[in-house]
């Protein structure tokens, strides 16, 4: 705000110069007692352009956005770069010469269609019409809860633990888990036949809003990763405090229930969980080295991030990540999908990775 009014005194600075000197012209009078109309527009125009020069560096301090702004006359003085893109085939989607051909032809005096009509609610302060996805807060929630009552479900700690252990072993750990929706992303591109659209943008398309926030849609899938290793944790804790009442019984041949490999009660603690993200996503991790790169996938952060709140209960308890897509606008369209979830045990993660490699049969 500091800013905008030393912009705004700076210009009106200038203002004040030139009526100066267009007052000086006026009191130029002539042989015939006026001033000469030809050399006074020559002035006056001489005027006006080293106004313009002048005042140019303070309009663009007070313009934060990508437009200028004239904080005298409260008016934006220039386009956004995207021009008048109110109801865009751009936005919809369309490209090359069926766009051309639309954008030819179209006509449309709403101005305010990019924000839906609604420009106290939404905004496009980049002018370049980047917007995020729809947002998932409830799905989200939803399917962390489900995924909480099929784990319970289970009954057994074997059967837990078996599905702990697809997390953890080396061959299943990359397909044991998942939220579809948020792996295979692509239905989140038919927002941008909304209006007003959503995903769209450099940087956007693949993007979901989570409590108003923007984040690229894979790293808020290991949300879940963090919520499983979670559940498998107060699991193993729970059987580790036990542990030797459970050896006698099972040497003495009362329960059927195969022991941990691992007696350790950290065995799924919150840094072996990023450890195990860093193996897979990180510098030098087996999904890097198999992409060709040495570097970490450009979402390691944010996945280590979201994988954290999962671990710490979000939604209800812990924290939320900042946003990794914060230039992308606010969506005002929810997701109307049900999202579902992916935990399988060792045995069913390899076998689907086999199936992968060598088809239905696995030969």
């Amino acid at each position: 705000m500091g800013e905008l009014r030393r912009a705004e005194r700076g210009v009106q600075g200038v203002e004040r110069n030139v009526q100066r000197h267009h007052g000086w012209l006026a009191g130029r009078a002539g042989p015939e007692g006026r001033v000469s109309n030809e050399r006074t527009g020559v002035m006056r125009r001489s005027a006006t352009f080293a106004a313009i020069l002048a005042g140019g560096a303070v309009l663009a301090a007070a313009s934060p956005a990508a437009a200028m702004y004239h904080p005298t006359l409260g008016r934006w003085v220039s386009r956004d770069p995207i021009g008048y893109d109110s109801a865009s085939p751009r936005r919809a989607g369309l490209a090359g010469r069926e766009r051309l051909r639309i954008s030819a032809t179209h006509t449309d005096l709403n101005l305010y269609h990019y924000v839906g009509s609604q420009t106290p609610s939404f905004v496009d302060p980049y002018g370049l019409s980047k917007c995020c996805g729809p947002d998932i807060t409830e799905e989200l929630a939803d399917v962390l809860e489900r995924a909480t009552k099929h784990f319970v479900s289970l009954g057994s700690i074997k059967a837990k633990l078996e599905k702990c252990e697809g997390l953890t072993h080396p061959l299943s750990a990359p397909v044991a888990w998942d939220i579809p929706a948020l792996y295979d992303h692509g239905w989140i591109k038919s927002y941008q036949m909304m209006r007003p659209p959503c995903a769209v943008g450099e940087g956007c398309e693949d993007s979901v809003q989570v409590n108003g926030k923007c984040y690229y849609a894979g790293s808020v899938n290991y949300v879940m990763f963090g919520h499983m290793w979670r559940l498998c944790d107060q699991t193993y804790r729970e059987w580790y405090a036990t542990r030797w009442s459970t050896i006698l019984l099972l040497r003495l041949g009362l329960i059927d229930e195969a022991m941990p490999r691992s007696p350790d009660s950290t065995m799924y603690s919150e840094a072996r969980m990023v450890r195990l993200i860093a193996s897979y996503k990180g510098p030098y991790g087996i999904a890097r080295l198999a992409a060709g790169t040495t570097k970490a996938a450009d979402n390691f952060q944010a996945s280590v991030d979201w994988a954290r709140a999962g671990y710490q209960g979000w939604p209800n308890a812990g924290g939320q990540p900042a946003s990794d897509r914060p230039d992308c606008g606010k969506c005002p369209h929810k997701a109307t999908c049900a999202f579902g979830f992916r935990w399988l045990t060792a045995g069913e993660g390899v076998a689907r990775i086999a199936e992968k490699m060598f088809g239905q049969d696995g030969s």
